[in-house]
């Protein structure tokens, strides 16, 4: 959310499935930028873990490159000034943590860097992650 206003989302259907599997691509049943991702090998809430860097949770990333100003993110969550990111990404935890970046775009994953050019579109920064869980 941002401003009070939702700027992104994504819906999981996970029936029986457990507290730590749920935030799978394979459960993903709709998303502000809709189905067709591609592959989303970089995501899971448990964060992107490369010692001693444990910064990113909640990441749906579409590839995540060295240096990191080719990676091409859908959302994520930066709780550390320890992202190993921070210095490419022009630092975008300077604000304060946690960090909520999303893409505005509604198919595409979006870049933490301006890469003019190359069609992707900037991440933008949420003020909030809600997280709703339905028990049935």
């Amino acid at each position: 959310m941002s401003n009070g206003n939702e700027v992104a989302f994504v819906e999981f259907y996970n029936m029986g499935s457990s507290r730590d599997e749920w935030f799978d691509q394979q459960f993903i049943a709709n998303s502000s930028w809709g189905l067709f991702f591609g592959s989303l090998p970089y995501m899971g809430t448990e964060g992107y873990y490369n010692p001693p860097h444990t910064a990113r949770r909640f990441n749906m990333f579409k590839d995540m490159m060295h240096p990191c100003a080719g990676n091409t993110l859908f959302t994520t969550v930066i709780d550390q000034m320890t992202d190993e990111c921070g210095n490419d990404w022009g630092n975008p935890t300077r604000s304060g943590f946690p960090v909520f970046l999303y893409s505005p775009h509604p198919t595409e994953g979006a870049t933490v860097i301006n890469r003019t050019g190359t069609g992707y579109p900037m991440a933008e920064t949420a003020d909030v992650l809600a997280v709703w869980v339905k028990f049935i």
